[in-house]
């Protein structure tokens, strides 16, 4: 080669590169030449991860290819992302690409579309309840020799016999808060009794008869071994002979530990929020909140670090959050005629016929649902932020991790009751006829 041609080809190579660094920076940088609009744009980048992985995913009906996705460079515009896996539901979601950021889409549910009804219990079932950490469920089956309590232990599984009571006697169950143990009342003419079970050694006795309509028992919420009866403006530590006397007229109580909350009744017809410990005098009351607009039908309620008072009445939800000296007032709603902890999240779900809120740990408050038409059974899918609801005859998921949620209808089912298990894996569907178990996840 001569040194002319070299000369050539070196300068060649250098005017190659010269013009082609700005081009690969600039390519580096996510700029690219949009055939749509036939511009130079600066992208965006989208990573997705779904629950299956392997889901195919498609922007405005354009495969991009299937889960997990990481900074996919991505023309800045508004699309419809679609997710489908066969054996699932489909579910598609509004998307925006801005220039030059990353979108960020985790954890993206599917659900099953091909799991089997399981009919864990069938019969004339008059009761249900879940334990507080969604572990167990407990029904009553009406059947001609009486009433029969029914316990779930594992999801999978049919509900099993665990005690009987006379017929049509058994009026509620309380689960314990650390879910070992419930109290059953039943009421027959005038006589009522309560009764406790004990899940691990499956005991079932008698604790309290009595013809008093005053009577309540209580769980103390630090620890599910402590059971307290009320009575009048005395209450008492079972099986024990403590007994402490109450602010007067107290309409609703909760204990924790040695310190007891009270809705407290005043003279003057206000409800008063106060707080003092169990053995301690009428000195050391300290209000916590004054002047509740409250009818006499409100109660108290625990969770976490959190203390709610719900009126079923006036629709009113206050939630009080505790700091060094005394709870505070953290939030306060009114036409609410739900309200659910996450069990393991300091989130709550709560509202009304028509619309769901999500209330945060910063205390803000979005609405996450909204429908003309009526919502029926509302509750959390544990271990997610999902919640599944009844809407129109049709079971419907709402994804809480978007504002509005990402709703979608998974199968046609008027339930009564919608429940899930400690896995967020399994939901059951309850009619007053049988309890049916679906695997929603893997």
């Amino acid at each position: 080669m001569s040194i002319t041609t070299r000369r050539i080809y070196f300068a060649s190579l250098l005017l190659f590169f010269t013009l082609a660094a700005p081009l690969l920076i600039y390519y580096s940088r996510g700029w690219r030449f949009d055939i749509g609009t036939k511009k130079i744009v600066l992208t965006g980048t989208l990573s997705i991860t779904t629950d299956p992985a392997g889901v195919s995913l498609s922007l405005d009906d354009k495969n991009i290819g299937r889960s997990p996705i990481k900074a996919m460079r991505v023309a800045p515009a508004n699309y419809m992302v679609k997710f489908s896996k066969e054996g699932y539901f489909s579910r598609e979601q509004p998307l925006d690409i801005e220039e030059g950021k990353a979108a960020v889409l985790n954890k993206v549910d599917l659900f099953k579309s091909e799991s089997s009804r399981n009919r864990v219990l069938t019969g004339d079932i008059s009761l249900f309840t879940e334990s507080p950490d969604k572990k167990y469920r407990a029904s009553i089956l009406h059947t001609l020799s009486g009433d029969t309590l029914m316990i779930q232990k594992k999801p999978d599984t049919p509900f099993e016999p665990f005690g009987n009571f006379a017929p049509q006697s058994v009026s509620s169950i309380v689960w314990s808060p650390d879910a070992a143990s419930l109290v059953i009342e039943t009421k027959l003419d005038a006589r009522r009794e309560f009764s406790l079970a004990t899940l691990a050694s499956r005991q079932l006795q008698s604790i309290l008869t009595t013809s008093d309509e005053k009577i309540q028992i209580l769980w103390d919420q630090n620890d599910g071994s402590r059971l307290y009866v009320k009575n009048g403006d005395t209450i008492s530590l079972f099986g024990t002979k403590s007994v402490y006397t109450l602010p007067g007229n107290t309409l609703s109580l909760l204990i924790q530990g040695k310190k007891g909350f009270f809705l407290v009744e005043r003279d003057n017809k206000t409800i008063e929020l106060i707080t003092r410990g169990l053995n301690e005098s009428v000195e050391s009351e300290t209000v916590i909140q004054d002047k509740l607009p409250l009818s006499r039908e409100a109660a108290l309620s625990a969770h976490r670090d959190y203390m709610i008072i719900t009126d079923p009445t006036n629709n009113l939800l206050y939630v009080f959050r505790a700091s060094i000296s005394k709870p505070a007032l953290f939030y306060q709603a009114s036409s609410v005629t739900f309200a659910e902890w996450q069990f393991d999240q300091d989130a709550l779900l709560f509202g009304n016929d028509h619309a769901l809120h999500l209330l945060g740990q910063d205390g803000t408050d979005r609405v996450v649902v909204r429908y003309a038409d009526i919502i029926h059974s509302p509750t959390w899918i544990y271990k997610k932020n999902l919640a599944l609801l009844i809407h129109n005859g049709f079971v419907t998921v709402a994804d809480l991790n978007y504002s509005p949620a990402v709703t979608l209808e998974l199968f046609p089912f008027d339930a009564a009751t919608i429940s899930t298990d400690e896995s967020g894996k399994y939901m059951f569907l309850v009619t007053p006829q049988e309890v049916t178990g679906i695997q929603i996840s893997n």
